[in-house]
């Protein structure tokens, strides 16, 4: 996936497209897990593609890095539809090898 710095995130995608979840996390980590909310879900609306992040204690930490990887997998859609559209018109413009 491409990589974002900090600031083009922002940019890219408004807070008004993203639905931001937090739950709990799984797996182990003893008490801490079953007391905090520190699992993020992160799903951008307009193509519902998501980023769950669960890695961190922290809330903010797993919010800012659900934020990063969303923000590169819709840079990583557009710029490869992008690509489809311009290989489907440079195709109809040479025709075929008949």
């Amino acid at each position: 996936l491409p990589s974002l710095s900090d600031d083009r995130s922002g940019e890219l995608l408004p807070m008004s497209e993203l639905r931001i979840d937090t739950m709990r996390a799984s797996g182990a980590g003893g008490q801490h897990v079953n007391t905090t909310d520190s699992a993020v879900r992160v799903t951008h609306l307009p193509t519902g593609i998501t980023a769950s992040i669960q890695d961190e204690r922290s809330q903010h930490k797993n919010k800012a890095k659900a934020l990063k990887l969303i923000a590169a997998r819709v840079l990583d859609k557009r710029r490869a539809e992008e690509a489809q559209e311009r290989g489907d018109a440079r195709n109809s413009l040479m025709g075929g090898g008949d």
